[in-house]
């Protein structure tokens, strides 16, 4: 990923995690912070500006983050008991 996509990503993930928050405030914290360790990470960074952020970002892992919390609202949206 470039430092672009890193940044599309992140602004992603804190949107899922504002829509996931209409469903449950479970996870709200735990992703803010999280999100807030990628950005900490990338200005931990020598020369973060111009260096590639992938180098130090396991991009792999914001990417199953993300994707997970696809699925979290996913559930959320069809769960709907009948009798419940």
């Amino acid at each position: 990923m470039t430092n672009k996509q890193i940044i599309s990503a992140l602004q992603k993930y804190k949107k899922l995690n504002e829509e996931l928050f209409n469903y449950t405030r479970e996870f709200y914290d735990t992703i803010c912070y999280d999100i807030e360790g990628y950005w900490d990470t990338i200005h931990e960074i020598d020369n973060w500006f111009y260096s590639p952020w992938n180098e130090t970002i396991d991009t792999k892992a914001l990417q199953n983050q993300i994707k997970s919390v696809q699925k979290l609202i996913k559930g959320y949206e069809l769960f709907s008991p009948t009798y419940g």
